[in-house]
Formats: C-alpha cells, structure tokens, sequence
C-alpha cells in the first residue's frame, strides 16, 4: 500500500486497498452535519476539533472536553464559536470507548439531528505535519501523552 510509504504512515501500509461506497450523511435540512474530533489520549477526551466551511474559507476550532475554546489554532485559522452540542458528553464516552486501549487516537463521530455516526479513527490527524500555534502548543499536547502509565 503506497498511501502508507508515501505518508510515512506505517500503521496504513499493509492494509489492501479497498473502495468503499457509503450513503451521503445529511441532516434533515439537508446539510451535511457537523464532524466533531474527539483527540484520545491515553483513553481519556482532552481536546475536540470542529472544522467549518470546509471547502470554501475553512476554519478550526479546537475546544476543550467542557466546551471551552482553545487559544489555539491548528493548520486553519480559528473559527467561530458554537454552542455545546446536546449530545457532547455521550460523544465523548463513545470516542473513549472506541479509543480506550491506545495510547492515541483521533476518532471522529457526527451529529445528525441528535443522532450519533461513527465517521473514522485515525493515528495521524493531518498526517502528522499540521502546524499548532502558538509555538510550543504541540509539545504541550505531546506531553500529555503518558506510554509508560497506560498499561501499568
């Protein structure tokens, strides 16, 4: 698998490339709902990326697992601020849950009126290269991170 060489992402390289075709998700209105980005780490939620206008003049906002934005921004500048979604804290269980035996994991779920999709996870959120400022906020999140303590 080349996608895996070709991204330095060794967990995808021996996976066989597949097509999957799925049923477009969209909310009653017809929108395509929102993809909310629980950031795992060490089995626990500790930050959530919410993208918006994603393929006009796209934005990011990272929030807190309490819904409080994040003076950070992440690749995209910083978006607007939304109100805490209703069903925030049974995706965050979910997100745990899915994650709860890796160290770290970005798994991303959607809320289509009130109702919860599985939508990926990941172990490289933008392959790894996406720039965080302010300066010194990825070492902050790195630190976070605690191999030795997870499976003690």
């Amino acid at each position: 698998n080349k996608y895996g060489i070709f991204k330095h992402e060794w967990q995808y390289s021996r996976i066989k490339n597949k097509i999957i075709i799925e049923k477009l998700l969209k909310t009653k209105d017809g929108k395509i709902p929102k993809d909310y980005k629980y950031f795992i780490i060490n089995g626990k939620c500790k930050f959530i990326q919410v993208d918006y206008d994603r393929f006009n003049r796209h934005t990011r906002t990272i929030y807190s697992p309490n819904w409080e934005a994040m003076d950070m921004e992440w690749h995209y500048p910083k978006g607007e601020i939304e109100e805490k979604p209703q069903k925030l804290s049974e995706m965050i269980e979910l997100a745990e849950k899915i994650a709860m035996t890796l160290y770290f994991a970005r798994v991303d779920l959607y809320n289509a009126d009130e109702r919860i999709y599985f939508g990926e996870i990941t172990f490289y959120p933008g392959s790894g290269l996406e720039k965080i400022t302010p300066v010194g906020y990825d070492l902050k999140l790195g630190d976070l991170l605690a191999i030795n303590e997870m499976h003690n």
